[in-house]
Order: structure tokens, then C-alpha cells, then sequence
């Protein structure tokens, strides 16, 4: 089990998360360029409210708490850029000043002092207490690494906001190069048709209207409404469900009763304010947008970029999420910054209000919402001159996560928990609009959740320590409990906890203390166990059951069941001889099919017990009425529920599960692409990455890969340094245990490779040689050779033994094969040339190859016999293939000459892959650098699989010599892409090489993750070759 703690912002929290350096005349939105460090009992506190009123510019202060001592700021500065200009802007009752600094990159500190003869900054007075103090660029070293902002013991000042001014000129990017406007377009004709539509606005505060005056009209999602009114002529049906303090993961567990079951035609999700920079809140936003596009009515769906006063807000995260899903970009974040650093219009003109003259920090007015209106109008015009569009039929795989994309709440009126202890209904401090919820303040009080699904979470409150909350335990079966805190907050909070395992669960909630506890609501989320087979369909208001026979469709009590199925793309249907309930679009109508289509696809959305059936084909649910069921209702009452029942049992679906067969459930949609049966056993797919449905299993589809022989899927392989365990730990991990990796590397003891190879310091290991390594994790170098005098090598004895006398090593290694059956497993690793490097030396092995002296060979001699040893023992485990791994290229040519290496190596290397073909096995081979003319040597002494350098190679040349002859085992670049490029480079990368070498198979997904590649360029990686 895993837990993630969302947090929903409020005032309190923003005045609580400063961000105050702004590069490149760009106010950066990126919170790890400060640091804050305080002398003494100083600490962060804010202005009082009465303050507001009498203050322009942002709200967000530091002051002195303790006068007895004094406090510093100390803001990193970006390398390679050279500050032009530094701004302080504070707040002064009394007119005292706080003192400038700044440090170059030995340390040395250049302080500006009111009389002193090195300079001193400008202060202008800007009325009402508050100031400007401005350090011009002929005061600033050019090395300068960092601002030293000093707040003096007996001052009473509040720094507002820090602006390093780097550059010309605000530079807003290009956000929508590879949006996808067909959604948009197919929105504009309806309205141009004269067809009403409905525009939902999902989001914070600001979506809510907060300081629009008056927010119901003047909100932007309001001004867009009369945009579209006064514009086509049509009426607009407008949804807003906007709530203060809440963040994307709110709005996964919303969206679906509050908003995407009206059908609405244009969805604008706006988060950017107030999710945090935990991943996690990456998975929510990214699985918001995917629950919004996958509606049945083909929503276009916009991301919208808001900014606090102080220009705040996570564009930088969400952007490239929004993009990898190619909807359209708005960004008034970047627009007012634009017109604010031109001089065109300043923060308080898009902040202040009729009675905050300097705005309250943090919410747009009046003013600004009608600009956000007004962009998102002119982002669908210019969407509208788009060509050449096609439709998306579905989106690409999640980028991070779509963990929560099928996520929805359950109310108290939902689910029915086993209490003990006093428990009452909540719900008084906040009306979220997910029902009451629970509350209680008597100690071992608990509450047990019986819930379906691999994921679970909890909304609950935080109030002030005055209020007298407390905390509690949350659990989930017999995992250990995680205890949250709800004191010391004025919001909600969210945990999810992650990775329950399929099926049903039982999460726990209990108190530790004898005060105050609410919970809002839980939601539940993720794989989902039920399965297929034939049901009754029991309407819950009437008790009829809905029977298809002879071509007609009734209800009545003694009907008959049909079949359940699901569909590739996540819906259920159901069918009878042959014949498929369907819906007429126009009238709601059930109707038979011959085809399995829109029309006769539903939505299976789970209400506990009972359930909901939704149509696809026009957004509808079943409803009964009269004793006729037809899709016509967007709300969701009696009428609307049914029971699924097993034709042999009048059990509910709920209770029913198969052993061997297991279908899953992902939260409100019943599918089956993220779980397969093979031989006798069940294997699930993790669903948070988006594995498509796989017949086949990891070892077979990597053989008809590696024989081109049409494999399902592109099998994917990574290689881990030790040094990238080491820096990432866990969180590399989390995302391994998360992806399908369908090639792995048996592990061996082997008592020939020495414990000390990966870590700091030198050694000698048992061939000899002498190694020294100055950085963990990363193989070192010899720098002492056993052969450095060619004539030791006639009495030498190579550790042929010591292999032998360790092969009890190998117990493990059958271990792991016996519980990998599915897996394709690679074992050894046998490096003949690279050994005799070890020993010998490059450079003198070098000539050795032209020389050609008897000691050469007597050295390749015992180096063979060493391997042939080795491989013997291999050959007898189950293992599918064997790796051989020699670098024989630099990065521009071979390092010797190609009629040298097929003299002296090939007919070695042939020696070797034929006794391993003779057992049945596959030849995989690394090869860094240029080898392109080894290629056909290679394919014609049987290498099955190549891993090679394919980038510095060139892909074009790579294809031409590979493509059909022999599989490309990676990878990708780990030169520039991995460990430099961004997330959309990796994908762009992997895209390339599919596109280039799969041809009929061909190709496997591999690189090695390194410590130098980010987290999410390694899972970009390793995610996206089955796009």
C-alpha cells in the first residue's frame, strides 16, 4: 500500500508558500530558487486583514516576529544568467529600510549601506507605506550567484515581492503547436448551427468567481457564456462547479456526478493556482483531463492557466501534461505578464476591487475574468482556422499517471459504513456538495468502509487549533495505518492510498483522540474485480427484469438474462442471439443492433449494491418508467438503478467472483483490457500506466518480436547503474514496480565479480587487476594490468576455479526463473574483449591486435576458456537467451579496423553463439559506439538482438542495415536525450525509433537509466513505446 497526501489551498496556505524570484524578467514560477534563514524566534507571518485595504501590489509578506534579532533571505540565482536588474518591494509603517545584499561565486559579499561609497539602491516612495528599493545592473558583480535580502532586528518591514530582472523582454511560449482543434472546431460549427450548447468550468476559487463582482454573472466562465450567446445567437447552458480550496484530485472525484453526466460540449479545467508540486498532483491533473475527454459527447476540453497577484502558478507542471493530450492551452498568466512588463497594465488593474483598493492577494477581479473570457474566445477562433484536423480517436498513454481518471466520491448517502463509537452527520463547516459526511470526537471511535478498487482515499478536514480537532488512523485491511492530522489547517486534505491489490477491501478510519474529526467523503479508484457471463438486468424501483428475446425488448419478473461483454475501449454491452441492445441517439429509445457500435455501448457507473447504466451514445442513463426503460434522464434517482444478477444466483454482481477468470473494473467502467488469462493463471496490468488489453504473455511475445513474427506489443527492457539506485532509491523503484517490464536479467552470485566493483576506493579482483573508482555506483577504471609484461600470461591460471567452486550461486538464480515463467529471461554476461582490456591494457592491446604476438593469443586463449566455462553453466538454467557485451565502436568509427575484427574476433564470437543456439537459446549482444559495418557480420554469426548506439549511428542507416535481418534491442539516447532533454523529447525519441524499426517485430524497448537522467524522462521512457 502506498500514500499520497493531496493538500486543497487556501489563503492560509498560499501566505505560507512564498515564492518571490522572478528570472528572465519572467516571474518564475519554480519555488526552489530561495532559501529562508532565520535567526532567533523569527518566523513567516502575514499582515492582518485590516492592513489589505490600505496596500497595493501582492500580499504575500516576511516579517520579523522577534525584534530582539534579525532575519536574512538568501535567493539563488540561476546559472549562466547575469541579473540586470534587483527589486525589492516591502511594506514600512515607519520608513525604515531593509538592507541589500549580494555574493558572487567565491562567497564574497558586497552589502549596500546608505553612505557607504560602493553605491546605494533607489527607493521610491509608492504611498501608503509601501516602497520600491531597486538595485541597478552597474551595482551588480556579473558573477553574481545570490541576493541577500537582511531584515534588521528593530525594523518593522514586510518584504511583498523580489523581482530579478534577467533579459529584454517577457517571452510566454508557444503552447499550442500540436494541439489537436478538431473538438474545437466540431463545438464551433454546432454553435454556428443555431444548436444550444453547455460549457462546465471546473476548478478553484477563481472558477467560483471569487472578487468577480457579482461572481455568478462577472466569472469568466459567465462572460464566455454571453460570449457565445451574443455571438451565435444560441442559448447557452452554463455549469459551473468551481469550489474554493480544492485541487485537481477534487475535481476527479466531482466530475462525474457534478458535471460530465450533463453532457456538456466545452469543459475548461483550471487547477494551475492551487495544486501543489507533489507528483502526485501531476497524476490528478493529468487524469482529470483524460476523464473529461473520454466523455461519451466528445467534450472539447481547454486547460487554463491562472496566476495569483503575485504571479504564482504551476503552468510549468501542467502545460506539458495538457499538451501531451493535445487540447488547447490558455494561458492569462502569461498575458498579463506580458502587458505588465510593457508597462501596459499593472497587477492592481486585474487584482483590485471596489473594496480591496489593493487587492487580497491571490484572486482576479472583475476586470480579469472578462480578459480570461475574452482569451478563451479568441484561442477557439484561432482553433477554428486549424486545417487539416483529424480526429482523435483516443488519447496517447498517460504521460505521469492516470490513476484517478475513473475516480468518483461516495457520500453517506452512497455507502453505509460499520460504526462504533458516536458518530454524527457532518457537512457544517463547508458544503462541498458530496454530502455530509462523518464526524465525531470521542476517542476509538471508527469507521469501516467496505469498498471495491485498487486505490482509496479520503477527504477530510484541517480546522485552526482553536476549533479543538484532532487525529486518526487510516488503514486499509491489515496494512499499516497512516495517522493524519486535523488540526492546525482552515481546508480540506486528501490521502490516497495506492497499490490495495484488486478485489474488495475494508478501510478503516479510526480516531485517536477525544477531540473533533470529520470526514468529508471517500473516494475509490483503480482495478475493480468482476466478471463476465450472463445477468439479469433487475430494475430496483419496480422489480422487473429487462429480458431481449425475440427480437423485442421487455420487461417483466421472470425474464431471462443476456449476456455482459466488455469492449476494447472500456464500455459494457450487452447481447442476446446475436442481436445487441442499443439506444436511438435522437429518442432515447432501447433498440436492437446487429453491430456492436456507439450506440450499443454503455457505462457501468457503481453505486455499492446497486448501479447505474449510462448510454454512450447520448450521455443518458436507463430509466424506467411506466414499465419501459429508455436512455432520457441525466439525473440519476430509483428509476435509474438497477441490480445485475447472475442467471444461477440471485446474488449481486458485488458478491460474485471467478478464480480463474478475472475481469477488471476500473472504478465506474467495467473493462477488460487491463487484466488476460493465460494457461491456468491471472495476470493484472497495472492500470496506472495504461497497458493495453495483451493475449500474449512477456516470454512469447519477446520470441516473435525477436523473430518478426507480428508481436502484439513492443516488449520493453531496462538496465538499472547502481548509481541511479543510489540517488533515486524508492522512487525509481515506484515507477519500475509500475510499468510492464517484459525482459529481465536473472540474478547470480558470482563469486569472480567482486562486491567492491561500484564503490569508492581501489581493489584488486581475482583476475588481477588492479581498479580505482571515485564515484559509487559507477564502474571505475584499471589502472594496474596483470599482462602490462606480456610473458606473465604463459604461468597464468585465469579464476576458472573459483567460478566452479561458486556455482551453489546459481540457486537463486532458479529461483527467480521459477517464479518469472511469463518473463523473457536473459542471463550471463560474457565480455571477451573488454576482459582482455582489463588485463592487458587498452592502449597495449591495441597494438596488440596488429602485432599479433603468440602471448595475444595465448591471452584470447584463456579468456575463451574462462567464458566457455562460464556459459556451460548457464546453458543448463532456463534462461531464454544470453548476453554478450563488448564495446567495439568510438563514437564516430570503429577502434580498430573492420578486417582486424573479423580475422581475430569473429570466428570467436561464432564459436560462442553457436553453442548457445545449439541450446536452444538467443544471442543478445551490447555493442557501444559507431559499429554499423559489424552489422552484417553480426547478423551473419547469429546475434538475435543488438544493443547498440543507434542515435550516434543515425536511425536512417540503423533501419537500412537491421530491418528485418535483426532486432534492435534500444535504445535510447543516454548521451543528450535522457539526461537533457525534456519529457516530450523522450517520447518524441521512442516514437522515432517505433516508426523507424518496427517492422513486423524488430524491436525492444530498452536504455539504461542513469543517475544523471530526471525521474520523469526515465519513466517517459520506459511508458510510451506502445502509444
Amino acid at each position: 500500500m502506498k500514500v499520497n497526501i493531496f493538500k486543497c489551498l487556501t489563503l492560509s496556505l498560499l501566505l505560507c508558500s512564498i515564492q518571490l524570484l522572478y528570472a528572465g524578467r519572467i516571474y518564475d514560477e519554480f519555488e526552489d530558487t530561495y532559501k529562508i534563514t532565520w535567526i532567533g524566534n523569527s518566523k513567516l507571518i502575514s499582515g492582518t486583514t485590516d492592513d489589505w485595504a490600505q496596500r497595493a501590489g501582492d500580499i504575500y509578506r516576511l516579517k520579523i516576529d522577534d525584534p530582539s534579532n534579525y532575519s536574512f533571505l538568501v535567493y539563488e540565482l540561476p546559472e549562466n544568467e547575469i541579473a540586470h536588474e534587483i527589486i525589492v518591494d516591502y511594506y514600512s509603517p515607519t520608513g525604515l529600510r531593509p538592507t541589500l545584499a549580494v555574493k558572487n561565486s567565491a562567497g564574497e559579499e558586497t552589502k549596500y549601506v546608505e553612505g557607504w561609497d560602493n553605491g546605494y539602491p533607489e527607493i521610491t516612495d509608492k504611498g501608503h507605506g509601501l516602497y520600491r528599493c531597486t538595485l541597478k545592473d552597474n551595482l551588480i558583480p556579473e558573477d553574481a550567484t545570490q541576493v541577500v535580502i537582511y531584515l534588521d532586528a528593530q525594523s518593522d518591514i514586510e518584504l511583498l515581492r523580489n523581482i530579478v530582472y534577467y533579459g529584454d523582454g517577457y517571452q510566454a511560449k508557444n503552447y499550442n503547436e500540436k494541439t489537436n482543434y478538431y473538438r474545437v472546431q466540431k463545438l464551433l460549427e454546432k454553435a454556428e448551427s443555431g444548436n444550444d450548447i453547455t460549457i462546465g468550468v471546473i476548478g478553484g476559487s477563481m472558477t467560483a468567481g471569487a472578487n468577480a463582482e457579482p461572481m455568478e454573472t462577472n466569472c469568466y466562465g459567465a462572460r464566455l457564456k454571453a460570449w457565445f450567446e451574443s455571438t451565435f445567437e444560441i442559448d447557452v447552458n452554463f455549469i459551473n462547479i468551481g469550489i474554493g480550496s480544492t485541487n485537481s484530485y477534487f475535481g476527479c472525484i466531482r466530475a462525474e456526478e457534478k458535471l460530465l453526466r450533463f453532457n456538456p460540449d466545452l469543459i475548461i479545467i483550471e487547477y494551475a493556482c492551487n495544486d501543489q508540486l507533489e507528483d502526485i498532483y501531476l497524476d490528478s491533473y493529468e487524469s482529470l483531463i483524460r476523464k473529461c475527454w473520454k466523455n461519451p459527447g466528445e467534450p472539447a476540453v481547454i486547460s487554463l492557466m491562472l496566476c495569483t497577484q503575485a504571479g504564482i502558478s504551476k503552468i510549468e507542471r501542467q502545460y506539458p501534461i495538457a499538451q501531451h493530450c493535445q487540447i488547447p492551452i490558455v494561458s492569462y498568466n502569461d498575458a498579463i505578464k506580458d502587458e505588465i512588463i510593457k508597462g501596459e497594465k499593472t497587477w492592481l488593474d486585474y487584482y483590485q476591487t471596489s473594496t480591496l483598493i489593493g487587492g487580497d492577494g491571490i484572486h482576479p477581479n472583475t476586470t480579469a475574468h472578462q480578459k480570461i473570457a475574452d482569451l478563451i474566445a479568441t484561442e477557439l477562433l484561432e482553433g477554428k482556422k486549424a486545417s487539416n484536423i483529424d480526429r482523435m480517436a483516443s488519447l496517447p498513454a498517460p504521460l505521469y499517471s492516470n490513476i484517478l481518471e475513473d475516480a468518483f466520491y461516495l457520500s453517506e448517502t452512497d455507502i453505509t459504513p460499520v460504526q462504533t463509537g458516536v458518530w454524527t452527520a457532518g457537512g457544517s463547516i463547508w458544503d462541498f456538495g458530496t454530502g455530509k459526511g462523518w464526524r465525531s470526537e470521542i476517542a476509538n471511535s471508527e469507521l469501516q468502509f467496505k469498498i471495491n478498487g485498487d486505490v482509496a482515499a479520503v477527504t477530510y478536514w484541517k480546522r485552526p487549533a482553536n476549533e479543538n480537532f484532532g487525529t486518526a488512523q487510516i488503514w486499509v485491511d491489515d496494512n499499516p495505518a497512516v495517522v493524519i492530522d486535523g488540526s492546525n489547517g482552515e481546508h480540506i486534505d486528501q490521502i490516497v492510498l495506492t497499490d490495495l491489490g484488486i478485489g474488495e477491501h475494508i478501510l478503516h478510519i479510526k480516531l485517536l483522540e477525544n477531540k473533533k474529526f470529520e470526514i468529508v467523503c471517500i473516494a475509490v479508484s483503480g482495478e475493480r474485480s468482476y466478471w463476465n457471463g450472463r445477468y439479469y438486468l433487475e430494475n430496483v424501483a419496480n422489480n422487473l427484469r429487462l429480458t431481449i428475446s425475440n427480437n423485442d425488448i421487455t420487461m417483466n419478473p421472470n425474464g431471462t438474462g443476456f449476456n455482459v461483454s466488455h469492449t476494447d475501449d472500456g464500455y459494457i454491452a450487452f447481447n442476446e442471439n446475436n442481436s445487441y441492445l442499443s439506444v436511438n441517439a435522437a429518442t432515447g429509445a432501447l433498440e436492437l443492433s446487429s453491430n456492436l457500435d456507439t450506440s450499443s455501448k454503455f457505462l457501468y457507473i457503481d453505486k455499492g449494491e446497486k448501479a447505474a447504466i449510462r448510454a454512450l451514445a447520448n450521455g443518458k442513463y436507463l430509466s424506467q418508467k411506466d414499465n419501459i426503460i429508455t436512455a432520457s434522464t441525466s439525473d440519476i434517482a430509483d428509476n435509474e438503478y438497477f441490480l445485475f444478477k447472475n442467471e444461477g444466483d440471485p446474488t449481486t454482481i458485488n458478491e460474485l467472483r471467478n478464480n480463474e477468470i478475472d475481469c477488471s473494473v476500473v472504478s465506474n467502467q467495467i473493462i477488460i483490457k487491463n487484466a488476460i488469462e493465460y494457461k491456468s493463471a491471472t495476470r493484472h496490468l497495472n492500470v496506472i500506466y495504461n497497458y493495453p488489453f495483451r493475449y500474449d504473455d512477456s516470454q512469447r511475445n519477446v520470441i516473435r518480436t525477436l523473430r518478426h513474427d507480428n508481436p502484439e506489443w513492443i516488449p520493453v527492457n531496462l538496465w538499472q547503474l547502481p548509481a541511479a539506485k543510489l540517488k533515486y532509491g524508492q522512487a525509481l523503484d515506484d515507477i519500475i514496480n509500475r510499468c510492464e517490464i517484459d525482459i529481465l536479467s536473472a540474478p547470480f552470485d558470482d563469486p569472480t565479480e567482486d562486491a567492491r566493483h561500484y564503490q569508492i576506493g581501489s581493489y584488486t579482483d581475482c583476475w588481477g587487476s588492479t581498479w580505482v573508482n571515485h564515484q559509487a555506483g559507477i564502474i571505475g577504471e584499471v589502472k594496474e594490468y596483470p599482462f602490462a609484461d606480456f610473458n606473465k600470461v604463459w604461468n597464468y591460471e585465469s579464476p576458472k576455479k573459483l567460478f566452479l567452486s561458486g556455482i551453489s550461486g546459481f540457486e537463486k538464480t532458479k529461483a527467480f526463473i521459477d517464479t518469472h515463467k511469463d518473463k523473457f529471461i536473459l542471463g550471463g554476461w560474457i565480455s571477451l574483449f573488454e576482459r582482455m582490456q582489463y588485463l592487458r591494457g587498452t592502449e597495449n592491446l591495441f597494438m596488440d591486435t596488429l602485432i599479433e604476438s603468440p602471448e595475444y593469443f595465448k591471452l584470447m586463449e584463456i579468456v575463451e576458456d574462462f567464458y566457455n566455462t562460464y556459459l556451460d553453466e548457464w546453458l543448463k538454467l532456463e534462461v531464454d537467451g544470453i548476453i554478450f557485451g563488448d564495446d567495439w565502436g568510438s563514437q564516430r568509427s570503429l577502434l580498430i579496423s573492420p578486417e582486424t575484427w573479423r580475422k581475430q574476433y569473429k570466428p570467436l564470437y561464432k564459436r560462442f553463439f553457436d553453442k548457445v543456439h545449439t541450446a536452444g537459446k538467443f544471442v543478445f549482444m551490447h555493442s557501444d559506439g559507431y559499429i554499423l559495418e559489424l552489422y552484417d557480420d553480426l547478423i551473419e554469426i547469429g546475434v538475435d538482438a543488438i544493443n547498440s548506439q543507434v542515435w550516434c549511428m543515425g536511425l536512417d542507416k540503423v533501419a537500412e542495415k537491421c530491418n528485418g535481418r535483426i532486432t534492435n534491442w534500444g535504445e535510447i539516447c543516454r548521451q543528450h536525450i535522457l539526461p537533457e532533454g525534456s519529457v516530450e523529447d523522450v517520447i518524441d525519441a521512442v516514437h522515432k525509433m517505433k516508426e523507424a524499426l518496427w517492422v513486423n517485430g524488430g524491436l525492444i524497448g530498452q536504455f539504461e537509466a542513469g543517475p544523471d537522467m530526471p525521474l520523469e524522462n526515465i519513466k517517459a521512457g520506459l511508458i510510451h513505446w506502445n502509444d
